[in-house]
């Protein structure tokens, strides 16, 4: 239990700045920085209509050729599962299942048919569980901070 304490207390920010450049230590204080933080990054900006006209009027879309359309609605190949699977990077934060790009690696073997079904039956009933919608944001200290 101590070194579970502890190793909590090591992971803490302990403070965070301000937008006046002041650091706050408060448990309360640290929250609102961090939801005014993402509230400015995220926030709507007003869009000129006429700007976004003139430019879809100067600018050629690309064109998706038809085979490639085809491709892209074509249900998901093996092949492309393990190639995604074994280009995630190691030593990355874990998504909210909490499972590292490490365990798929290492799990595979079990995973890849499950995983494949799931994927597919998702790709062509245009279902998309709410859960796939969420993110897990985690603030990494800066040292010496």
């Amino acid at each position: 239990s101590y070194r579970l304490k502890k190793e909590r207390e090591k992971r803490t920010i302990q403070q965070l700045q301000d937008e006046s450049g002041e650091y706050q230590h408060t448990l309360e204080r640290k929250k609102e920085i961090v939801h005014q933080y993402f509230q400015k990054l995220y926030k709507r900006e007003e869009i000129d209509e006429e700007r976004i006209r003139e430019y879809l009027g100067k600018e050629q879309p690309p064109i998706i050729a038809e085979d490639m359309k085809e491709n892209l609605n074509e249900k998901i190949m093996i092949t492309e599962l393990i190639q995604a699977i074994r280009t995630q990077k190691n030593n990355k934060t874990p998504g909210p299942d909490g499972l590292p790009g490490e365990y798929y690696k290492k799990m595979e073997e079990v995973l890849i048919p499950v995983m494949l079904d799931l994927y597919n039956e998702v790709m062509m009933d245009v279902n998309i569980p709410d859960t796939w919608r969420d993110v897990l944001i985690l603030l990494i200290p800066k040292e010496g901070t």
